[in-house]
């Protein structure tokens, strides 16, 4: 059931200035969506949007079936879960958590009631009494999270949660937020710039692009099947190049650079293709007949468990990600694929 709709939402902050245009959005109640976005895309704006922070000049806000456009933000019942927390730094965090409860008037047996049963969810048992200084950026976190779970919103948005925590801890935060999200049933949009962010937490992840969603699919799907260059290249094809010419009839093959490649799947409106540098190998001979690129590697960067580099082929410059790490620079090799990695994109 669509819980939550936006319908050819613009906004404008200056006059010719389109920060979002014709945005539609649809989400179930329950579901964790995850806008994705390099910054000025608008994700935050659409986040500002749904609180009613912001009013659009045009288009339509829905909640549970009821208009929204016009209501003000304090009447929409949304906690929100901003990127620096905004605790108050001389409250404890009994006081922060339940701050929401006491402007609501909720009674003090149920703010009790409520307060301890967030609080052993999200582990700040023995937090109670300490200030927002004496705890960790995860404990702050947790506390800001805490804080807009503890109303019941009926929607709950987070903007950029996981920027101030020590990257060590993002796995482990993501999936308590996960965790307690499916518990409560909660509809929850999660704005964040870091794929990795988006991929682990979301059902669905909408990649933004200047005021639009350009594609909006469960992570699997953005991750593997990105549909166009914006996307294919946010989410790590850095290989896109420009189709010269397509093969007719039932040849799956394009020219590029007037290199010849083969596609697993073949779209004759296609005017580009990506290939992602992790499915891309390196060989000094390559198993015969294989789809491969003869080229010369011109320099590498190591990454860990694995390392990059990059290559002159026919197709111009390539990277290629890959854990052998046996090759120099200098030499002369072989860049081989499989035609079903090979992206062909429409725009």
């Amino acid at each position: 059931m669509k819980h939550l709709q936006l319908s050819d939402i613009w906004v404008y902050y200056t006059k010719g200035q389109q920060v979002l245009r014709s945005l539609d959005l649809e989400v179930n109640r329950g579901e964790l969506v995850a806008l994705l976005g390099p910054s000025g895309c608008g994700k935050t704006t659409t986040l500002r949007v749904i609180a009613g922070f912001v009013t659009p000049q045009r288009g339509k806000i829905m909640i549970g079936g009821r208009d929204v456009t016009k209501v003000s933000a304090h009447k929409r019942n949304i906690g929100i879960v901003f990127q620096s927390y905004a605790l108050f730094p001389h409250m404890t965090v009994w006081l922060n958590l339940t701050y929401g409860l006491r402007i609501r008037g909720v009674p003090k047996d149920e703010m009790k009631k409520r307060g301890d049963k967030i609080i052993e969810m999200l582990g700040l048992g023995g937090l109670e009494d300490r200030y927002p200084s004496e705890l960790s950026g995860g404990q702050q976190q947790r506390v800001a999270l805490a804080r807009a779970l503890v109303i019941q919103p009926d929607i709950l948005l987070m903007d950029e949660p996981l920027s101030n925590v020590d990257p060590k801890l993002r796995e482990r935060v993501r999936t308590e937020i996960k965790k307690v999200q499916r518990e409560l049933e909660i509809l929850t949009i999660y704005v964040t710039h870091d794929q990795e962010d988006a991929l682990g937490i979301a059902d669905r992840v909408a990649v933004m692009n200047r005021g639009i969603i350009e594609q909006m699919s469960e992570p699997s799907k953005i991750y593997e099947q990105p549909e166009t260059c914006f996307v294919a290249d946010f989410m790590g094809f850095e290989n896109i190049f420009p189709i010269q010419s397509i093969g007719s009839g039932d040849e799956s093959i394009v020219l590029v650079k007037d290199v010849k490649l083969r596609v697993g799947t073949m779209d004759h409106d296609g005017k580009y293709v990506a290939l992602h540098p992790a499915r891309l190998t390196i060989a000094r001979e390559p198993a015969p007949g294989s789809e491969r690129l003869s080229g010369r590697i011109t320099d590498a960067s190591f990454k860990g468990d694995r390392v990059k580099y990059f290559l002159e082929t026919g197709l111009g410059e390539l990277s290629v990600l890959t854990s052998n790490k046996d090759f120099s620079v200098g030499e002369n090799v072989y860049v081989c694929y499989r035609p079903e990695d090979i992206l062909v994109l429409t725009g």
